[in-house]
């Protein structure tokens, strides 16, 4: 992550801090709302969440370095500067990580057991918040922290040219892209199985109510795994062009691309507005800010809040299509009074809510609920 000093002009490396700058205020602005919610809304501090909001911590950590402005090589600040750079980072990065395994345990491994996974929180810590400060003491060792142009960061003009290139890899971006690989090995694997559950399921052996359940919870299955997917994407759109520049400065030295180094070091210096977009997107987080009632999951352990209906298609794969929740079931009963009562109606319609009417006698609604 270096922009050497002697490869642009004093008006671009301005202008390559104040992209970053503005850039890390939009970015602010996004992880204060994610911590926002996390303080304002109980029913949003769940373990899932808890993690969202320290990533959202990593991500303001990541953003404010480039206010402490720039400093020469040698001053204590810049020294906190490029350390905080490379720690911040590499937190943001690890927890991404652990998220993605959480998924992984609750839809692929079906464990819904949240006390379980919360025992292995002082393990997540250490791996997200511990193993980037180890990371961040390397280039300590050859000298390697100090003034890149813009900012203070890892850079080879200072100690060993060599040792600097190396550590910017070790440090940064082979941590990076092997998590970009694993989150898009583990979403990859979430959508397969999701998908695979929607066709375990014959939709021609349910009643016409268990048959509208269906297509209620796929949707929202969908609408999961899409928003699964947005995570890796905001590693790769934020990361992608920073690892282009840093190749092109490495085999090119003397010839930087700044527009390339623009680019590169702003969409990184968005990864927390962007994650932040995402997160708001979550339909209990948009309700919980828009008035909304919270979200009336049946709760499954671990990631409630992500899977809305996920779990419960899981655990249908041990039982009846036929079992939901009492207030849906009657909810689609009124609904069905209702439209019978109505002038405006098919003939299609008519049928079909006579049909979800005349079995009301023979379905009981269930009493049980699957709770944390």
């Amino acid at each position: 992550m270096s922009a050497d000093s002697g490869s642009f002009s004093s008006e671009q490396e301005r202008m390559l801090l104040k992209a970053a700058i503005y850039c890390s205020t939009v970015s602010c602005f996004g992880s204060l709302v994610v911590i926002a919610s996390y303080v304002r809304f109980p029913h949003l501090r769940g373990f899932s969440f808890m993690l969202v909001a320290y990533l959202a911590v990593a991500d303001l950590g990541t953003d404010v370095v480039y206010f402490l402005g720039d400093y020469n090589t040698g001053d204590n600040i810049c020294t906190l500067q490029a350390v905080m750079r490379v720690y911040f980072n590499l937190a943001a990065i690890f927890l991404t990580v652990v998220i993605a395994h959480l998924m992984h345990a609750v839809i692929v491994d079906r464990n819904f057991d949240v006390e379980h996974e919360q025992r292995k929180l002082p393990t997540y810590i250490i791996f997200s918040w511990g193993l980037p400060a180890i990371f961040a003491a390397l280039p300590f060792t050859t000298g390697n922290y100090g003034n890149n142009g813009a900012w203070c960061s890892i850079t080879p003009g200072t100690g060993s040219y060599w040792a600097g290139v190396m550590w910017i890899f070790v440090c940064i971006f082979v941590p990076c892209w092997l998590a970009i690989g694993y989150n898009v090995t583990v979403y990859l694997t979430v959508n397969r199985v999701v998908r695979g559950l929607h066709m375990s399921h014959s939709m021609s052996e349910m009643d016409e109510y268990s048959r509208r359940t269906h297509l209620k919870q796929r949707a929202n299955q969908n609408q999961f795994v899409e928003r699964l997917q947005l995570y890796p994407l905001v590693l790769v759109v934020s990361w992608t062009w920073v690892t282009i520049y840093c190749f092109q400065a490495m085999l090119e030295p003397d010839q930087h691309i700044f527009w390339l180094a623009w680019i590169g070091y702003s969409m990184c210096s968005l990864m927390g507005f962007l994650n932040a977009c995402v997160y708001v997107a979550t339909p209990s987080v948009w309700r919980a800010w828009t008035g909304g009632h919270k979200d009336d999951v049946i709760g499954c352990g671990l990631m409630t809040e992500y899977c809305g209906g996920l779990c419960e298609l899981q655990r249908s794969s041990f039982s009846s299509w036929g079992r939901s929740s009492t207030s849906s079931w009657e909810t689609d009963m009124k609904e069905a009074e209702t439209r019978r009562s109505s002038d405006v109606i098919t003939e299609k319609e008519a049928a079909e809510d006579t049909k979800l009417l005349d079995s009301r006698n023979e379905r009981q609604p269930p009493h049980h609920v699957f709770k944390n």
